[in-house]
């Protein structure tokens, strides 16, 4: 579930958030902090744990209450992390080679610009 998503279906459920800034920063918050997986885990839990009996939209240290709360879950297992590399790929080398030539390329550029106004300045005294 996207974070966007997140906060329109808690906006159903519990009623539109009452001040635009708090929507803000409960989107911000969800977009950087969850993945879309774990907005899905912590949506059915928040319908379980948070009731809408009074039409209170959950804010920040609600969410994470319940993170807390999913996190000591037996059956939860937290996403395995990409394994670190150590070397480049033929396509990021190729890239970084690209991009080093260019940098060369507008650095001789430069100098020659320099020199040839430094050579039109000395012939002109």
């Amino acid at each position: 579930m996207t974070a966007q998503r997140f906060v329109e279906e808690v906006e159903r459920y519990y009623g539109p958030y009452e001040r635009r800034t708090t929507r803000k920063y409960v989107l911000d918050y969800i977009s950087k902090t969850y993945s879309d997986r774990f907005r899905n885990r912590l949506f059915k839990r928040l319908l379980s744990d948070f009731s809408g009996q009074f039409k209170i939209t959950p804010d920040i240290a609600i969410l994470e209450e319940l993170k807390a709360k999913i996190l000591q879950e037996p059956d939860y297992h937290a996403p395995a992390l990409p394994a670190p590399r150590d070397k480049p790929t033929d396509a990021e080398r190729e890239e970084m080679a690209r991009q080093a030539r260019e940098l060369i390329d507008n650095l001789a550029e430069k100098k020659r610009m320099r020199e040839s106004v430094y050579l039109e300045r000395s012939d002109g005294k």
